[in-house]
């Protein structure tokens, strides 16, 4: 998941004997599309094939960088896509931009397509994580914050946000569990 490709851009910072991960939660970010998606588009070559006005995250978001990953590893390069550098603040705004008929298509999260009524093609997956000293995730205070991440009230209210998963929340890991 996408998250363990954030964490290695951290690595020089992280210090696997000391630290430790918890789980925090999983979402699904992808396209989001009009309705009935009339340009049929699947996947992020057919961006490119359609010549669709696309509308990205800003630079240095999370949802950016796994874009332009994929990019890569697909081997497209991001000058042959219609908008790359027309970029949002938020997942919403890009929604918003794709509702208004701004763009054809946007990179962004499920709970934003769902939220215009926009149609939502998944792309990859985004682990979240809290981060800490090994002693300090040992503590009692922690302890009860991992109790509440845990609890079935967390989870029913995460479960109310499309395209978020708590099945591993509060779990916690060795940093070199998840790098």
């Amino acid at each position: 998941a996408l998250g363990r490709e954030i964490l290695r851009k951290y690595e020089p910072w992280l210090k696997p004997r000391a630290q430790r991960v918890i789980y925090f939660v999983r979402r699904h970010p992808g396209m989001l599309v009009p309705p009935g998606n009339p340009l049929g588009i699947k996947t992020i070559k057919d961006i490119v094939r359609t010549k669709a006005r696309f509308i990205n995250r800003q630079r240095g978001s999370g949802t950016h960088l796994a874009f332009e990953r994929m990019l890569q590893d697909q081997g497209i390069d991001r000058a042959e896509i219609n908008g790359y550098y027309t970029e949002e603040f938020t997942h919403l705004a890009v929604a918003a931009a794709v509702a208004s008929g701004v763009a054809d298509v946007g990179i962004g999260i499920e709970a934003a397509a769902r939220r215009l009524k926009l149609d939502f093609i998944p792309l990859f997956l985004e682990d979240y994580y809290l981060l800490g000293k090994r002693e300090t995730i040992e503590r009692n205070d922690i302890e009860n914050i991992v109790a509440s991440l845990k609890s079935p009230k967390f989870a029913e209210q995460v479960r109310g946000i499309p395209g978020y998963d708590t099945t591993r929340t509060g779990e916690i890991a060795n940093v070199s569990d998840v790098i």
